[in-house]
């Protein structure tokens, strides 16, 4: 019976859903009342629900690599699939990624928590090459298969943190190609769009614990990449490699760019996003601490594009001071669904 009220207030506030992120606005839980607070407790203490089966579509990509698309498909399901792309470091298994698929399922929406390259179960022995941030390639080619796989379903897209990024620069330089003009709406959840900047952020002595937590998970996956492809460049990390360093001499040499700089300034957003035509929005806090939010300021969005903006959240944190709609305090869940959910 309460799920039925949650559905039927849903529903009630569907025909204003670009409306709603703005009228249910953000009140950040009284005991994380800055950004470092909001992210590190958002991310620790997420407690994301258990998925039993769930369907696996591999995809072939332009150059032979493949992802795995981990589907999960309710009974009844609508005409209307949503894709959601993880972040750094994550996977399909990520804890927002299970618990915003659980409740669009709840919904009757399909959704299919999509893994870059080498992520997720069973997703390292399927990549030679790694994924970076300007893999824009590989999302054209998987929404292509997707539409094509689900023909006759409006398909839409929710992107988070480095993948926010990857979506808005496809968006804008894939905006004439089949696969995005097919798309119903996209969604980018605290974007990095300018990644020279987000990476001087993190690698700030405030953010030390973010800047460590990220790059041993990547020098992780580095060292499994190797494991699995012996012919793969040998990288010997120094002791005091950050983000910034792995992404010298790892990230932009075994990506094919000349340098770090090179990959941020191929890769970043932050100069084409007057060219994205999708139905778009976009959901920032302004104490992310990863973002420097003056960034946000000085870029041209297209017609096509809303911006949410809330003063609290920290890095898809956002742990409400008062439960959802649907009893927890995960306000980025609800922003996200309400932004897709059919009028």
């Amino acid at each position: 019976m309460m799920q039925d009220a949650i559905i039927a207030s849903i529903k009630k506030d569907a025909q204003l859903a670009k409306r709603v992120m703005i009228k249910h606005s953000f009140i950040p839980h009284s005991l994380l009342f800055n950004g470092q607070l909001q992210t590190i407790i958002g991310h620790s203490f997420a407690s994301p629900p258990v998925i039993g089966r769930y369907e696996v579509d591999t995809v072939t990509l332009s150059d032979g690599d493949k992802i795995n698309l981990h589907i999960d498909r309710p009974k009844n399901a609508k005409k209307h699939v949503i894709v959601l792309l993880h972040g750094l470091g994550g996977s399909s298994e990520s804890d927002y990624m299970l618990r915003i698929s659980a409740k669009l399922n709840c919904l009757g929406y399909p959704a299919i928590r999509f893994n870059h390259r080498g992520c997720g179960v069973g997703g390292s022995s399927l990549a030679r090459s790694i994924y970076h941030a300007g893999r824009g390639l590989d999302i054209d080619r998987a929404l292509n298969h997707i539409q094509k796989t689900w023909t006759g379903c409006k398909v839409s897209v929710a992107a988070f943190s480095l993948s926010a990024n990857m979506l808005l620069k496809y968006l804008a330089d894939f905006s004439d190609t089949i696969s995005s003009k097919a798309l119903f709406r996209a969604l980018a959840v605290c974007p990095p769009v300018d990644l020279e900047l987000c990476s001087l952020a993190i690698s700030s002595r405030m953010n030390l614990h973010l800047d460590m937590y990220y790059t041993r998970k990547l020098i992780k996956a580095a060292h499994e990449q190797k494991s699995i492809f012996p012919e793969t460049p040998s990288v010997l990390f120094p002791r005091k490699t950050n983000l910034r360093s792995f992404d010298e001499i790892y990230t932009a040499r075994i990506g094919g760019f000349k340098s770090r700089d090179d990959y941020y300034a191929y890769s970043s957003a932050k100069d084409v996003l007057a060219n994205i035509k999708t139905q778009t929005g976009v959901i920032l806090a302004e104490d992310d601490p990863i973002i420097p939010k003056h960034r946000f300021n000085t870029v041209k969005y297209s017609s096509s594009t809303n911006v949410y903006s809330t003063p609290h959240g920290g890095h898809m944190g956002f742990v409400s001071e008062v439960p959802t709609m649907w009893g927890d305090r995960w306000w980025m869940d609800e922003a996200v669904i309400n932004f897709f959910i059919d009028p």
